[in-house]
This record gives C-alpha cells, sequence and structure tokens, in this order.
C-alpha cells in the first residue's frame, strides 16, 4: 500500500554519491579545503576585472569611460551579482564535495552543468553586453539573478536538509 501512495519511499540509495566518486578520484581533503577556500573568489576577481575595465580605461566610445565619476553605477549591478551567483555555485559544489559525501553525484553534476554551463556562461555574456543596454535591462537582469541566487540558496538547503545528519 505505502508502494502506491509513496513510491519513492521503496527507491534505492542514490548511486553513485559524492562521496564515492570523490575517493574514487582519489582527490585528498586538503585539496577540497584549498580548491574550497579560492575556487569562490574565483568569479568576483573576474567580474570585477571587467567592471574595472568598463569603468576605469580609456575606451574609444564615451558610453562606459568615467562611469563612477558620473554615478552611473547600475551599470555594474548585473556583472557583480553575475559573479554572487557564480561564486554561491561553486560555494555549494565545494560544500557539498566536503560535508555531503551522502548526496547524489547526479545533483553535483546538473547543478554545476546546468547552473554555469547552461545558464551562467550565456547570462555573463548578457551582463557583459548588457551593461550599455541602459538601466531597464540592467534591472531585469539583476531580478534575474536575485531569482536564480534564492533558487540556489533553496536547492543547497534541501540538500543539507536532507543529507546532513547529525549520526555521521
Amino acid at each position: 500500500m505505502s508502494l502506491k501512495l509513496l513510491p519513492w519511499t521503496a527507491a534505492p540509495a542514490p548511486t553513485p554519491t559524492v562521496g564515492e566518486m570523490t575517493a574514487k578520484a582519489g582527490i585528498h581533503r586538503a585539496v577540497l579545503w584549498f580548491v574550497a577556500f579560492y575556487y569562490p573568489s574565483i568569479p568576483f576577481i573576474g567580474f570585477g576585472g571587467i567592471a574595472y575595465m568598463f569603468c576605469f580605461c580609456a575606451m574609444p566610445d564615451d558610453t562606459f569611460s568615467g562611469c563612477v565619476r558620473r554615478r552611473d553605477l547600475w551599470r555594474l549591478t548585473p556583472l557583480l551579482l553575475c559573479a554572487a551567483y557564480m561564486s554561491l555555485l561553486a560555494l555549494v559544489s565545494m560544500h557539498t564535495r566536503l560535508f555531503l559525501p551522502r548526496a547524489p553525484n547526479a545533483v553535483l553534476t546538473d547543478l554545476l552543468d546546468v547552473g554555469t554551463v547552461r545558464v551562467g556562461i550565456p547570462l555573463a555574456w548578457l551582463a557583459c553586453v548588457g551593461t550599455g543596454a541602459g538601466f531597464t535591462f540592467a534591472i531585469a537582469l539583476d531580478c534575474v539573478f536575485v531569482v536564480l541566487i534564492a533558487r540556489v540558496l533553496a536547492i543547497w538547503s534541501r540538500l543539507v536538509r536532507t543529507y546532513l545528519h547529525s549520526g555521521d
């Protein structure tokens, strides 16, 4: 009876898990900690450099040069929110690898594949190109990034509630 009402109760444990794949790859825990410390900062360094280029570097087009002096900082918000989104994906990935070894590896793979490659990179391109498109485009991109950040936080909290147990 419970099989008809709750079909997921009879589901087998997810295989392979993140811990199994990490052990199979032979990645030492110290390396994971090193990567966990530096990996989330890479998007901020990259997008910070792009924002610096847009605001302070001399460009032939006068659209971006001196945007900080003209108080046009709203042009940079899509870049910074894109950095926050990509950094959050990196943080969730490393937290899953370090503290959630029983989580299914498919969740981590899908999070990185869909979140970074299929969503993050096209939106990063739009954030770079769209900085000169006007404040309405910047606000629309800001809203998209805020929704994506909230969704990644929801996925992360669900992973932690499901696969982090105090008995481990």
